[in-house]
């Protein structure tokens, strides 16, 4: 009973499918904030948690009508299924939505803008007055384009007063386009009408390899030894997959999007750590 209670619970903050996406930006933005500071890192990363977990229970709740109708499996809304009712999701929303204001307000006031953002984003999502998501690409799965972006930025925040400069712009576009093109692929893969067309990929695709090279290699912020991880990492990944690769290209790209992301947030995550250890 406690452990399909846990399970509903997890499934309605989203995770884990969420956390690499969380990782992967929040990360990112620390290290080209240059901050090592564990508190401080930890702050940013719970308060990005906890925009995303409250994006994921306000959508479970403005589409538990839908999903009772016609179920996601990849997503699962335990409000739909019946192992919720609306008052717990509603209470667990209120309390992420606070938690999300008073962590980025102690970071301070840049960040706090940057998170009011990122929950106007949220409502505008699933809310029935605008429902932004009804054009796919806008859509929340396990990440968003947008959300990602400002949680970059919101990680970048915190050690410097500006960041609106080239060296800054740069992570966020990669960020962007990233999860942009990663979004079109997940809804082609699934067969789903709204994904981009072949040639506005290809460009996308062009963008993405221009800035995350700029990023990775340019900007420099991790070693190489960092990027040598993610490359592992990924071929290990690649290696391990017992079925063949989908015969839709699609698939295939939208499998190394994923894998890309959990793999990032893992060699971040082992940089950050031994980094950490080192400036102690």
């Amino acid at each position: 009973m406690l452990k399909a209670k846990i399970e509903s619970f997890t499934n309605l903050l989203g995770l884990p499918r969420s956390l690499s996406f969380v990782l992967f930006t929040s990360l990112l933005g620390s290290a080209f904030a240059l901050s090592n500071d564990l508190i401080r890192v930890a702050l940013i990363f719970a308060s990005n948690l906890a925009l995303l977990s409250f994006a994921q229970v306000y959508k479970h709740i403005h589409q538990a009508p839908a999903d009772a109708l016609e179920p996601d499996p990849k997503t699962p809304n335990p409000i739909a299924r019946g192992e919720l009712s609306l008052y717990s999701p509603r209470f667990a929303a209120l309390l992420l939505f606070l938690f999300t204001l008073i962590s980025a307000w102690k970071l301070g006031g840049g960040n706090l803008i940057l998170v009011l953002m990122g929950l106007l984003v949220s409502v505008s999502l699933y809310n029935p007055s605008i429902y932004l998501s009804s054009r796919p690409m806008f859509g929340l799965s396990s990440h968003n384009w947008i959300l990602g972006a400002l949680m970059t930025a919101n990680a970048m925040l915190t050690t410097q007063n500006h960041f609106m400069v080239f060296d800054k712009i740069i992570p966020i576009l990669f960020v962007l386009s990233f999860y942009f093109l990663y979004r079109s692929f997940e809804l082609k893969c699934c067969q789903k009408t709204g994904h981009l067309s072949n040639l506005m990929q290809a460009l996308f695709a062009v963008f993405l390899l221009l800035t995350a090279l700029l990023t990775l290699f340019s900007l420099k912020p991790f070693p190489l030894w960092v990027i040598a991880l993610l490359v592992l990492l990924i071929a290990i990944r690649l290696a391990l997959r017992n079925t063949e690769l989908p015969k839709e290209s699609s698939g295939s790209i939208h499998m190394i999007f994923n894998y890309f992301e959990s793999s990032a947030a893992i060699a971040f995550l082992v940089n950050f750590i031994i980094t950490s250890i080192k400036f102690r």
